[in-house]
């Protein structure tokens, strides 16, 4: 533990009367100059800003600049009371005093420092009677103190001494109230009282260095309003996300000195909650710190009490460059964390190593530090699972061109990194700078996140490249040319994050096969809000997700591209699935077509994304096997021909055509033959006719089958007999998924379901179905719990070609789950006949 020292040390030149190599009697008369130097304790990082750490002292709080320092020299009745320093350095926290002793002589020796404005001792009894005042969350209550008795028979003193605080700080940590987000627990907390019942002394003899129990002031109160604002605005969140509710400095002797006080919380609606916490130890020196939630009834709550108060959340503080260099070089396995103290300026390494977790942390003086150089970070060719390292509350700025502030670039043997994680940094780019500096800027690394940071005038917030695996960007503010860049990344996810951009705001390079990346609630404004360039390679995942705004003055809102960002688009030529995209103005855009012919010829031509601008119809059956994604665009395709079909894929299961079909009007008969074939809000109609049992308007064979909002309430029958309206088999398929449909319809027969396949997931959620019972027959290699249906009207029959004895417990909970789940009449007819009550 670091030492504070109170000390004097023997200056000046004797008089000449005191030559003498003698100890001198007491009283005899000889004088000489010493000087004392006093040391106050704490880790002075803290000194400007809104928010104290309630878990160090005052002078760390308040600062030691504000420190008054009293020094008492008591012979026997004689005394000296010493105000003035003769010096004070080491930013205030230590002063020296120049007293003149007689040597020889017995001294009471009484330093005292206080951070009140009364500190001042002016009478010798003063420092035995001072009055201790009760200020909750003041800090400036916290005082030290060190008695000491010397002899200065031979005229000098060099004894280190430690100088303490009389006091024990007590505070109360809430885990349940998040004055960030401002969420609260249960209704509202309105206020928060804190009652002492026990009884706290309120004078202190500092040269004995004891409170008096006999003299004591009455139960006091504090009071604490629950707004919000001014409170977070003394304490700062603890670094485990806990609010400081209320911190005190209490009177304490050596042991323990039990503390009794009632917390009692009211809540907006009237209610009131009150906990005791009887004979908590408080002791001299020391932290006790009550962590738990508070606003909670009942609540479990932890009591820890820290010997070493001065070292209790203590931060070693770097100053320097060259200071952080070092400790890099020399942080051991497990967690490390360092503390920016002051605003720093130059470049640092950061080597990673097996096991060593790095944090390095710029809001450690209630304001964040400001950073102007490069942090590099490799791992000499190795990618070390365990390794880490964190940087957050770090204000970087320069003016430098093309500086990157956080770079992890691979360069010979100087290569990889592994969990770096970027947390409420801000960037900022002036003069040469603007436009050209990046914050992060990665190369072949693992598991990197960029959170909760803002770049201003910045080239870009992060470009990372070569990333084999995911790269995270949440929560961020970027306002400079470009927004954020993925080169060759296998996951990047960007949410929640807000961009105004001159050029590009998202980009992601597509050139790798199987690939991706997630989009997800972001509202970006650019030239290009979000472009997929170099899309070469095959099975790229595109998705946005939630809600994202993105605006520009240019023609396309999103862009997909073989080429970059800064040249003419062209079409892609790699394979990819783009989900979310609905809405927004896109490159490539589908091929438009009019008639039948060009809608064919369009086909023949290998356009593989359609959009009708006008209602097309023909009268023969057409079959597809390549990939389409067919735009309705609020038009129909119509095959005047009662009996013909639009087929996909083929019988024999050789070809396997991704085909989707989406937004208009469908006015035939679809028999997904093979492949994966998904229709979204289509409404069915035309006139169709009854071909086997076989068949409906909607048939499959071994294809996937996905419909989701569709309708067949316009379809008409041709003849007596009713088609069905829904027929699947599902002999190779993974699924057949029915999501928000309505078959309800007279004119149609009632949908058939036998999933053949006992692989086939089969799934009806919140569909319509008509006619009293639908037939569902279940193989009996059918797979059970891959079946649901949920949230489904109109009755069901089961024909299941097993005898009801034969069901697993797994497979008697999916037969009650669809009798739970759904607003209908069941029937479940086994091969030992029907079997209702399960």
């Amino acid at each position: 533990m670091k030492k504070y020292l109170f000390s004097a040390l023997a200056l000046g030149m004797m008089l000449t009367s005191c030559q003498s190599d003698e100890p001198f009697a007491p009283g005899e008369g000889c004088e000489k100059q010493v000087t004392f130097t006093l040391n106050v304790p704490g880790d002075l990082g803290t000194r400007s800003g809104e928010a104290y750490n309630s878990g160090v002292g005052g002078a760390s709080n308040v600062g030691a600049t504000n420190i008054k320092y009293t020094l008492v020299l008591d012979a026997n009745g004689d005394t000296q009371i010493l105000t003035n320093a003769t010096t004070i350095s080491n930013n205030g926290q230590t002063a020296t005093f120049t007293p003149t002793v007689v040597l020889g002589r017995d001294y009471t020796i009484t330093a005292y420092a206080s951070l009140d404005d009364n500190a001042y001792i002016d009478e010798r009894a003063d420092i035995e009677a001072i009055e201790v005042s009760k200020n909750f969350n003041d800090e400036t209550k916290d005082v030290y103190f060190k008695t000491v008795t010397h002899n200065f028979a031979n005229g000098d003193i060099d004894e280190p001494l430690e100088l303490k605080r009389p006091f024990g700080k007590l505070r109360l940590l809430a885990t349940d109230y998040n004055v960030t987000d401002n969420t609260k627990p249960i209704t509202d907390v309105k206020a928060v009282t804190v009652e002492y019942t026990s009884q706290i002394p309120n004078q202190f003899d500092a040269v004995d260095g004891v409170f008096d129990n006999n003299v004591t002031v009455a139960s006091h109160t504090y009071n604490w309003t629950a707004d919000g604002a001014n409170y977070t605005n003394y304490y700062k969140m603890t670094d485990d996300g806990a609010m400081p509710l209320f911190a005190d400095y209490i009177p304490a002797n050596n042991g323990d000195n039990p503390t009794t006080f009632t917390v009692t919380v009211a809540y907006g609606n009237g209610e009131t909650y009150s906990r005791t916490f009887n004979d908590i130890p408080v002791k001299r020196n020391a932290l006790t710190t009550l962590k738990g939630n508070f606003f909670t009834a009942g609540a479990e709550i932890t009591v820890k009490v820290d010997e070493e108060f001065d070292n209790e959340n203590s931060k070693e503080y770097i100053f320097t460059a060259e200071e952080l260099q070092k400790a890099l070089n020399n942080a051991p396995e497990g967690e490390t964390t360092l503390n920016l103290g002051a605003d720093i300026t130059g470049d640092v390494t950061v080597i990673q190593k097996p096991g060593v977790k790095i944090t390095i942390n710029g809001n450690t003086t209630r304001s964040n530090v400001s950073y102007n150089g490069t942090i590099k970070v490799h791992s000499n060719s190795n990618h070390y699972a365990d390794a880490a390292l964190t940087i957050k509350n770090v204000e970087f700025e320069t003016s430098d061109a093309k500086r990157n502030f956080i770079e992890a670039l691979e360069n010979g043997s100087e290569r990889y990194s592994t969990n770096i994680k970027v947390e409420g940094c801000t960037f900022t780019a002036t003069d040469d700078a603007v436009n050209t500096a990046v914050g992060v800027q990665i190369k072949s690394s693992k598991n990197a996140k960029v959170i909760g940071c803002t770049a201003t005038n910045m080239h870009s917030l992060i470009q990372a490249q070569s990333c084999d695996e995911t790269v995270v960007v949440n929560g961020c503010t970027v306002n400079g040319k470009n927004g954020v860049a993925f080169k060759q990344v296998k996951a990047a996810t960007v949410e929640g994050t807000t961009i105004t951009a001159l050029e590009y705001g998202i980009r992601f390079d597509g050139n790798i096969d199987n690939y991706g990346i997630v989009v997800k609630n972001n509202n970006v404004t650019a030239n290009q809000p979000f472009i997929v360039r170099k899309m070469t390679g095959k099975n790229n995942t595109i998705a946005l997700e939630g809600t994202n705004t993105l605006t520009t003055e240019a023609e396309y809102q999103i862009v997909i591209t073989n080429g970059s960002d800064d040249a003419e688009y062209v079409k892609p030529t790699g394979t990819y699935t783009l989900t979310g995209a609905d809405g927004y103005t896109m490159f490539p855009e589908p091929y438009p077509v009019a008639t039948w012919d060009e809608f064919t010829a369009a086909l023949a031509a290998g356009e593989d994304w359609i959009k009708l601008t006008e209602d097309i119809s023909t009268s023969a059956s057409y079959t597809l096997t390549k990939d389409l994604k067919l735009e309705l665009n609020s038009k129909a395709l119509a095959i005047d021909n009662a009996t013909a079909c639009l087929n996909i894929g083929d019988k024999n299961n050789t070809t396997k055509p991704n085909v989707t079909i989406k937004g208009g009007n469908l006015n035939c008969m679809v028999y997904g033959l093979s492949g994966n074939v998904t229709i979204k809000d289509v409404v069915f109609g035309g006139t169709v006719s009854y071909i086997s049992a076989y068949q409906g308007v909607v048939s499959t064979k071994h294809a996937n089958l996905l419909m989701e909002n569709c309708k067949m309430t316009n379809v008409k029958k041709s003849g007596s007999t009713k088609p069905r309206s829904l027929c699947t088999e599902g002999r190779s398929s993974g699924y057949l998924i029915l999501r928000d449909c309505n078959f309800k319809n007279s004119n149609l027969d009632r949908p058939y379901i036998n999933p053949l396949n006992g692989n086939t997931t089969l799934e009806l959620t919140n569909c319509a179905l008509y006619g009293g019972a639908s037939n569902i027959d279940l193989g009996a290699s059918y797979s059970w719990t891959n079946m649901n249906l949920t949230g489904c009207s109109g009755g069901f029959t089961f024909t299941i070609s097993r005898a009801s004895t034969s069901l697993t417990d797994e497979e008697m909970a999916v037969y009650k789950a669809i009798k739970k789940n759904n607003s209908n009449s069941m029937r479940f007819i086994f091969t030992d006949g029907e079997k209702n009550n399960l």
